[in-house]
């Protein structure tokens, strides 16, 4: 990277390292043909007054919807410079050379993985990876190892697909190791030992300590990118000897006085803390931010910094312990700039460099959004007259500020913290180093929505945003966001191997909980592809055949479902000896385009036998909930869809339906999901650990498809529907669907040619098909619109001339899946678009179909020839290539921007460098550019305008710094216009989906309230009981208490006890020990149903809340409420019915008054209060106002 160094006129000492790191403040300075990365820098903020820089505007704000940014550190006990025993190494090389070939070998495999997964956190110790990066040979005989490995995984891979799917565990363990002591052990010595800077002894200091700690970190953030990437920042805090910092010679000692001039954790900046106890902590940060990257490119900028930077290194060699705390941002609050880069620290304006008070070193980052973040910083900054940096537009801010400032005893931090955390309103994750605290961390999470997960090591504490962010290192984690009371905070003590977790809301402890980590870190990598979309698509064919293999097997040509190795389809074989009335299948989002085409299969598959009818329907999640009593799931079979198993408006509509009756059978990726523990079978895709990073779901979509038909043969085998010989061909035809699909991804260079000829030019986007091609047109639109940033319409073919022609669209055409008789009909369609100045691309099969629209199309993607309805799926692989290569080519415009951006950036600072000529001339190239078409499809016609007259004022005018500087902000715009990130794309990330729910079970806001307080789900209650609550919640004026209560089966009677860390109203005072549950606890235990009830004075309503199982009540809520004083009969009769209690009412009612009985009980409720219809409804006797008559 090309580096220009600034110098101050007055000491000429190095301000820091390359000037994009620190001279342009908002600027982006990104030549793809000089630099690494373009940043968007921070001020500098020199001693020496003659030192200027122009400041230059930011941009406009980034409207980010709800934050999904990623967290990682990690916090070392002291570091150890002795060399671990490796000799296991070797004896485990010897004991593979010895194991024989094939079968032979799977006993001595099996024990080899056994030992290295044993040995994992020894292995990945930063001792044993530090002898790997000063041990060539150790080196080299991890990768020898590990090449052993991958060729008896390849030979046990090829058995396993002959049919001995038992050995399938065995390969997976070779593949994980294999895996993990080349890339993440060997490797990552390597990265570690070069990210030293140089002149450094790596034998006696301990520099590649805090190298292999940092690189551990900087890999949990690469892998945390596609939450977020516009921006990245690291802090490393080394606990070094007291006189470390003055001992430093002349050149870094005053370069760490500049440093710590910037008292706002600005890149660069350098914070030395000395501490009571001994020692001093030096805490280095380092930031970049992008508009938009590719994924890596933060990563390398960060690499870069730290590389270079002499000071740390010196340092670093003297380093005895450390604390890191990374973050990768997706802006919600505040402008993407380096100076909004978390970490932040507590520093207020007028903070002096080295005030201990002020805390400046203390380090904090923030996943999710500070709802009232404006309000505390009105509070704890503007009313007490003092002000944050101008540039910090971040709500993350207020959390530093809020701990400072925390009103709680400053000798317990963990209590300071919690006080802070405690304030925070919203969906919140923190972590914070504190230089006071070597190698201890805190954290905190605060809400819905947020992940953190913490891993013991065996150096210390490592956390993360997510679970990958720690596979590489770990193979177990705490899920640090489960449902506790309110938020907790966390306090991780390397020194002591310490975890505390404490609730938010009064400090009680909570238990930690470590599950296994389901995932290794090869099942996320990239490779060599740019993106992981591109990876995904590619591994379609292995995703399909993964998803083939162990589920049938073939006996003399014909195929069988039963005698697997594993019975995968037992529970379901079972439920259909009940009988089979009908079929729905549900999914969301892609998964939900999936069904369509799943039912569609099972719909053919049956129907093969006329005599069956078993009406099959495709429907969305989110519309089977929200109308689910119009569905009918006596002996209904439900085939759920999902990737992640995640998705919140399935698994709602799974609990629905299961509680009405329907066997649910799953397809899903993820093993230990929500969806798999709902479900009563499980067909996985895949291998259940076929990870989606990219946010646009790909290969998925194959494997459900796949395992779809699957389902449907096993389905008309079981019922008849199918002979022998027409299993056997439709099964033919799926096993060869992973090579038809290699088949489609050869014909890449094509078909991304077609998409760059068009997509940039065309403003307007349409996709058709008909039949079983509409699915495939469905799932191209999708991908299109996610990746294109486009508002695209699907249509039945047939139907297109009859809307909108008159866009004059680029319509992609799907007819690879037609009979004979209506090709013709299809060749005529693509005409008329054609005639009316469309562009249509057409999927057509190989062969004489695809001749015959060859002379009417734009283009045309032959595809290859598949039978049993498979077809749809070739269409849908190449409608996703298109969609790749169309974003790339739309945001080959976008780069175009950048070195623009950059000369800008120079001209507006006057810097000596810059070239006015130069930006003109490349502006006037944009615009003709744009004048040919080429940015049509992603720039508007207003911002095409402004830049040309941009380009007429700078060659006319004589304030060329002045225009640049103005319109800087102009050509971001149109810079992000044009921008297609295809990993990460804008408003939208890989997460949980919000569920939906149907008014009449809409809780009150109160009852809302209330579970969010406690952490709690109101999809852990059932739907009827979550029904009841709903209702009753109308008649809720308030609700003075809600605490939950833990329940445990022993030796079959059901013992009670107040959750840790709830709330202990006095009412329930007699739950802090465990005992059987009695009164209105008890009731609602004995029924599984809503309660009503006093608890001495107090109106209680208690509700069984169950896990994500139907396992059975883990916990007991219980609500302490002040009714209304008044309500509507209507709504009293409602509560009435809700809980069960009107028609019993009515009968005893009946016994006085006979049939008079319903009307008379009726006129008593009108003039009742709430609290007795609800509470009391025992004492509603008839009066003798009412009369009497015989029953």
């Amino acid at each position: 990277m090309e580096r220009v160094r600034l110098r101050c006129r007055q000491s000429r000492n190095d301000i820091g390292p390359s000037w994009p790191y620190r001279c342009a403040r908002y600027a982006l300075m990104h030549d793809v043909t000089r630099w690494r990365r373009f940043a968007l820098a921070p001020p500098v903020r020199c001693v020496s007054k003659q030192f200027r820089l122009r400041r230059i505007p930011p941009p406009g704000p980034c409207e980010g919807i709800r934050t999904m940014c990623g967290i990682a550190g990690y916090v070392t006990d002291e570091f150890s410079t002795d060399l671990p025993d490796s000799g296991f190494v070797s004896e485990l090389t010897d004991k593979i050379a010895s194991a024989g070939a094939g079968d032979r070998a799977v006993g001595t495999l099996g024990d080899v993985i056994g030992v290295l997964k044993k040995r994992f956190g020894e292995m990945m110790a930063i001792g044993f990876v530090r002898a790997v990066a000063l041990d060539a040979d150790l080196e080299a005989a991890l990768r020898g190892l590990a090449a052993r490995l991958g060729e008896h995984e390849t030979a046990l891979t090829a058995l396993s697909e002959a049919g001995r799917t038992d050995l399938d565990p065995l390969i997976e363990g070779l593949r994980d190791f294999g895996w993990q002591l080349e890339a993440e052990l060997a490797d990552h010595a390597a990265t570690a030992r070069g990210l030293v800077g140089p002149g450094i002894d790596l034998n006696t200091t301990t520099a590649l300590h805090v190298a292999i700690a940092t690189e551990y970190v900087l890999r949990a953030n690469d892998r945390l990118e596609v939450r977020g990437r516009d921006s990245a920042g690291i802090a490393i805090q080394l606990d070094v000897p007291a006189e470390a910092p003055g001992s430093l010679p002349d050149s870094e000692a005053r370069a760490l006085t500049v440093r710590a001039a910037d008292i706002h954790a600005g890149h660069d900046a350098v914070y030395v803390t000395p501490r009571d106890a001994g020692g001093t902590t030096v805490t280095f940060i380092y930031k970049t931010a992008n508009l938009v990257g590719r994924l890596g490119d933060n990563g390398a900028a960060l690499r870069d910094a730290l590389r270079d930077d002499s000071l740390f290194w010196a340092l670093a060699s003297r380093a005895r312990r450390v604390s890191i705390l990374s973050h990768t941002r997706w802006a919600s609050h505040g402008v993407i700039s380096v100076a909004n880069c978390h970490p932040h620290n507590p520093s207020l304006n007028g903070d002096a460099p080295g005030d201990a008070k002020a805390a400046l070193g203390a380090m904090y980052a923030l996943n999710g959004d500070v709802d009232n973040h404006v309000e505390l910083m009105t509070e704890l900054v503007t009313n007490r007259q003092s002000a944050v940096d101008a540039a910090i537009t971040t709500d993350a801010k207020v959390i530093p500020l809020a701990d400072r400032l925390a009103d709680a005893p400053s000798d317990d931090r963990m209590e300071r913290f919690r006080a802070a955390t405690r304030r925070l309103d919203g969906s919140v994750a923190v972590g914070c180093i504190d230089p006071m605290m070597p190698g201890e961390a805190l954290l905190a999470q605060k809400g819905s929505g947020q992940g953190l997960y913490a891993a013991r090591l065996a150096d210390g504490f490592m956390f993360a945003s997510e679970s990958y962010g720690l596979c590489n290192a770990a193979r177990e984690a705490a899920n640090l966001a489960r449902s506790v009371a309110g938020g907790s905070v966390i306090h991780l003590d390397a020194n002591r191997g310490d975890a505390i977790m404490r609730t938010v809301n009064d400090g009680t402890p909570a238990k930690i909980k470590y599950d296994p980590i389901q995932i290794y870190a090869r099942d996320i990598y990239r490779g060599d592809f740019d993106t992981f979309l591109e990876k995904e698509i590619h591994d379609g064919p292995a995703s399909v055949a993964k998803t083939l293999r162990g589920r049938f097997r073939r006996e003399k040509g014909l195929v069988a479902f039963d005698k697997l190795p594993y019975d995968i389809w037992a529970e379901l074989r079972e439920a259909l000896k009940g009988g089979l009335s009908r079929i729905y299948v549900i999914g969301q989002g892609t998964a939900g385009v999936a069904a369509v085409g799943i039912g569609h299969l099972v719909e053919k598959a049956i129907a093969r036998d006329s005599r069956l009818r078993i009406p099959v329907e495709a429907v969305r999640s989110s519309e089977l909930s929200a109308d689910i009593d119009a569905y009918d799931f006596k002996r209904a079979l439900v085939i759920a869809v999902s990737q992640s198993g995640t998705t919140t408006d399935t698994n709602r509509a799974v609990d629905l339906a299961r509680e009405r009756g329907a066997f649910v059978h799953a397809i899903v990726n993820r093993r230990s999901s929500d969806l798999v523990r709902k479900a009563q079978s499980v067909l996985y895709t895949s291998d259940g650990r076929d990870v989606e990073m990219s946010v646009a779901s790909t290969k998925a979509f194959y494997s459900q498809i796949t395992a779809g038909k699957l389902t449907a043969l096993f389905l008309a085998a079981q019922l008849g529907a199918m002979t022998d010989v027409e299993l056997a061909y439709e099964m033919g035809e799926l096993e060869k669907l992973p090579g038809h699909i290699a088949a489609v991804l050869a014909d890449e260079t094509h078909i991304g040619q077609c998409a760059r000829d068009l997509a940039p030019y065309s403003r307007y986007w349409a996709v058709t098909g008909s039949g079983v091609n509409h699915v495939a047109a469905l799932e191209i639109r999708i991908k299109l619109s996610e990746l294109c940033y486009k508002s695209i319409p699907v249509d039945y073919t047939e139907d297109k001339k009859h809307i909108d022609l008159s866009t004059e669209p680029l319509t992609l055409v799907v007819a690879n899946d037609l009979p004979g008789d209506l090709v013709g009909d299809v060749v005529k369609e693509a005409a008329i678009f054609k005639a009316h100045n469309g562009r249509p691309v057409v999927f057509a099969t190989k062969g004489a179909d695809a001749d015959a629209f060859a002379g009417y199309a734009e283009r045309v993607i032959a595809l290859p020839d598949v039978g049993a309805d498979l077809a749809f799926v070739l269409a849908t692989v190449a409608g996703h290539l298109f969609g790749f290569h169309a974003a790339k080519a739309i945001d080959e415009g976008a780069q175009k921007l950048k070195p623009i951006l950059a000369g800008l950036g120079l001209v507006a600072m006057g810097e000596q460098s810059a070239d006015p000529e130069a930006v003109v001339a490349a502006l006037e190239t944009f615009v003709d550019e744009a004048a040919d078409g080429a940015f049509n499809s992603g720039l508007g016609a207003s911002h095409l305008a402004q830049i040309a007259r941009l380009a007429r004022r700078m060659r006319e005018g004589s304030d060329v710094a002045g225009l640049a500087q103005g319109a800087l902000p102009l050509v971001r715009d149109a810079f992000e216009e044009t921008s297609r990130p295809v990993d990460t794309i804008r408003h939208q990330a890989k997460t949980v989906t919000v569920g939906t729910s149907r008014p009449e079970d809409a809780l009150s806001s109160a009852i809302r309230d209330a579970l969010a307080g406690l952490g709690l789900a109101d999809s852990r209650m059932s739907f009827d009981n979550r029904k009841t609550l709903a209702v009753v919640s109308r008649l809720i004026d308030r609700i003075e208490w809600a605490t939950l209560l833990d329940v445990e089966e022993t030796q079959g009677t059901t013992l009670v006890r107040l959750a840790s860390g709830a709330n202990a109203p006095e009412a329930l005072s007699g739950y802090g020990e465990q005992r059987t549950g009695i009164g209105v606890i008890g009731t609602a235990l004995d029924t599984n149903a809503t309660a009503c009830g006093f608890i001495g004075r107090e109106a209680v309503i208690a509700v069984p809340v169950t896990g994500a199982s139907f396992s059975g009540t883990e916990q007991v809520l219980c609500l302490s409420v002040t009714m209304l004083a008044h309500a509507s009969r209507d709504r009293k009769t409602a509560v009435m019915n809700a809980l069960g209690t009107y028609r019993t009412t009515l009968r005893d009612w009946e016994q006085t008054l006979g049939a008079d009985a319903d009307a008379a009980l009726q006129r008593r409720l009108a003039s009742e209060d709430p609290l007795t219809v609800t509470f009391r409804p025992g004492t509603l006797v008839p009066g003798t106002d009412e009369g009497r008559q015989s029953a």
